[in-house]
């Protein structure tokens, strides 16, 4: 069960963690501790996305108000990974971008 995500950026890192009060997420930098235990080189999605550089990111709030998911981007300026907090355990998704035509409504064919 994930509760928190070190994101290594540099010399520091992004902890993101939940908050099981109200099952949100919470974000701060901090200092990289290279003593911190990571799995996440080989296991899928990171794997996709290491040793490319950070893009943009998100932050998404739900129906209530709540921010409960972060988006990410790696090396492009679309959402590509995003981390949402479920019944206060952390889910992490790959997000797959689909390009379809688009009709604006209105306008000649």
């Amino acid at each position: 069960m994930a509760t928190e995500v070190l994101m290594h950026f540099g010399p520091n890192a992004l902890r993101i963690f939940a908050n099981p009060d109200d099952d949100t997420l919470d974000i701060e930098t901090v200092k990289w501790n290279q003593d911190v235990e990571t799995v996440t080189q080989e296991r899928m999605p990171w794997a996709m996305f290491m040793g490319k550089p950070f893009g943009w990111g998100w932050v998404a709030i739900n129906q209530q108000g709540y921010c409960d998911s972060i988006l990410f981007s790696f090396n492009d300026a679309y959402p590509q990974l995003a981390l949402t907090v479920v019944a206060s355990e952390i889910k992490i998704s790959a997000v797959m971008r689909i390009d379809l035509p688009v009709r604006i409504v209105g306008s000649p064919e």
